[in-house]
This record gives C-alpha cells, structure tokens and sequence, in this order.
C-alpha cells in the first residue's frame, strides 16, 4: 500500500510576506507618480494643504500619506507630513 500524503503544509508567514511587501514600492511609486514629495520640500504641510497643492481629494490622499509614513518615507507630527 501506497504512503498517503495529505496536503501540503502551508506557512502562513509566507504568505503575509508575499501579500505585503508589495505595499511599499507601490506607495512609493504613486507617491512618486502625484510627485507627493516636492510641495512638501519647504516644510510640513497638513493632508487637506497637501492634498490641494497637489490638485487630489484630501479623503484619496489620506491613505497614500499613511502608507508613505509606514513605508518610512515620510513622518507624521500630529497633523502634518
């Protein structure tokens, strides 16, 4: 008789490594893209000031600037970038 194998053993670690390292050269690269980082050369600025010196909704933008901060490519002070 045959040995029975059951499924493969799957470790989800390598799985959440997969899925999110991902998000961070996709949030620099959008950030890149809406050139996030030039209007911000001259000091901290709030997402609303940011997000209108830009020309995007301040509501779009929020998520962007959080995956920028957790990227480490930006901090945030209370309410400033």
């Amino acid at each position: 008789m045959a040995d029975q194998q059951g499924p493969p053993e799957i470790n989800p670690t390598t799985i959440f490594r997969h899925a999110f390292t991902v998000y961070t050269p996709l949030a620099m690269l959008a950030g890149m893209q809406l050139d996030v980082f030039t209007p911000l050369k001259d000091g901290p600025m709030t997402g609303p000031a940011l997000a209108g010196a830009l020309g995007v909704r301040p509501d779009k933008l929020q998520p962007l600037l959080y995956a920028l901060v957790n990227a480490e490519l930006l901090t945030v002070e209370e309410d400033r970038f």
